[in-house]
């Protein structure tokens, strides 16, 4: 009988605006070595950077940045990687966020309401207290 293969899926987090040298060491020196381990158990690791995942259309006109994030997070865990530095990112306001994006995730409401950024938002979603 073959064993089957499992996907292990790690969601990395930070501001856009910054740790990109912190997120390519990630991908280039890091999850190639992670790699190599997981393949050894049968498992395909899968690092979900969004830097890649978001598209200027996503973010003007489809209001789907939170969405995609809380989404992909979801998909991951327990897998997140989070880089703080200074930056505190961009603060979704109500209108960029889609009235479906808080249907799915009810406690997402008052933390946008509060000024959260996209970063904040990822941390208390993964962490803290998933939204939905």
């Amino acid at each position: 009988m073959a064993v089957q293969w499992k996907n292990v899926h790690v969601f990395i987090s930070s501001t856009f605006g910054d740790m990109h040298a912190e997120r390519d060491y990630l991908v280039k020196r890091v999850f190639p070595e992670l790699q190599a381990w997981c393949e050894r158990r049968r498992l395909r690791l899968v690092d979900v950077d969004l830097r890649w995942g978001v598209t200027e259309e996503d973010a003007t006109e489809n209001k789907n940045v939170v969405d995609t994030c809380l989404h992909r997070i979801d998909d991951c865990r327990p897998f997140f990687v989070c880089l703080l530095g200074q930056r505190y990112g961009w603060i979704p306001d109500r209108d960029d966020v889609s009235r479906e994006t808080f249907e799915d995730y009810p406690g997402l409401e008052p933390a946008v309401d509060a000024g959260a950024s996209v970063t904040e938002l990822e941390i208390l979603h993964a962490i803290v207290s998933p939204f939905h």
